[in-house]
């Protein structure tokens, strides 16, 4: 009897338990996607840091055809008919995305993005800089171009903000910043970026069959093995 109330008692917490593990499911999931594909700045807000702005969206020009993103439209500093950002002038400006919201979101949570630069190499001139906001706050420094490639050839960036979001997300925000600082060697193509997102892990509700699934396996293996329990030694 004693034996028969344990194993009632046994499926009783294993429903229990298993119920909340399984009405929802912790999945990988990007919180928002720039790619630029409708060929508008998808809520990116532009504006001068110093001269011109160059900052816009570009369709398939000064490396933009090459592969190493989603193709053809980019986010693009420099002058489409040029290919280059001389104006003759220090010119600059700021790319800002929209709030991301992230709510629900857990860890570990990145900042992804394709680039392609082609700017002066010296760490005085022609500045690059993303910015990352978390939970509205201040804008603080995500990358340099100093540990990005500089090469005129696309590249992936992938950055953990995890630990700057903390434990409760709300909000991000992403800033792209450049400044060519003088009015010189400006003849590069400029500044490439596409493909942004933000991802994390979310818990996704399971669909009830497959609770219930769950739920027969998980119980049935605690039957069986209370029942072998009770088994006799022979």
């Amino acid at each position: 009897m004693r034996r028969t109330l344990r194993l009632k008692h046994a499926l009783i917490l294993a429903v229990l338990v298993a119920t909340p593990i399984a009405l929802k499911a912790q999945v990988p999931f990007c919180a928002a996607t720039f790619d630029f594909q409708t060929n508008t700045l998808q809520g990116f807000t532009l504006s001068p840091l110093t001269g011109a702005n160059l900052w816009h969206v570009a369709n398939n020009v000064c490396q933009g055809q090459l592969a190493g993103h989603t193709t053809p439209f980019t986010l693009y500093y420099g002058q489409d008919q040029t290919c280059n950002y001389d104006t003759g002038a220090q010119n600059g400006g700021v790319a800002t995305s929209p709030l991301v919201n992230l709510a629900g979101f857990a860890g570990p949570i990145t900042v992804n993005f394709n680039y392609l630069l082609d700017i002066e190499t010296a760490e005085s001139f022609d500045q690059f800089i993303v910015r990352f906001s978390a939970n509205g706050g201040t804008f603080g420094e995500l990358v340099s171009k100093l540990l990005l490639g500089m090469d005129n050839a696309w590249h992936a960036a992938s950055f953990d903000v995890t630990s700057t979001l903390g434990p409760n997300p709300s909000t991000a925000q992403v800033r792209f910043v450049f400044d060519t600082v003088d009015g010189l060697a400006n003849g590069g193509n400029g500044v490439h970026i596409d493909d942004l997102t933000i991802c994390g892990v979310i818990g996704v509700p399971v669909a009830p069959r497959v609770v219930l699934m769950m739920l027969a396996i998980f119980v049935a293996a605690v039957a069986a093995m209370m029942l072998r329990r009770r088994a006799p030694v022979v």
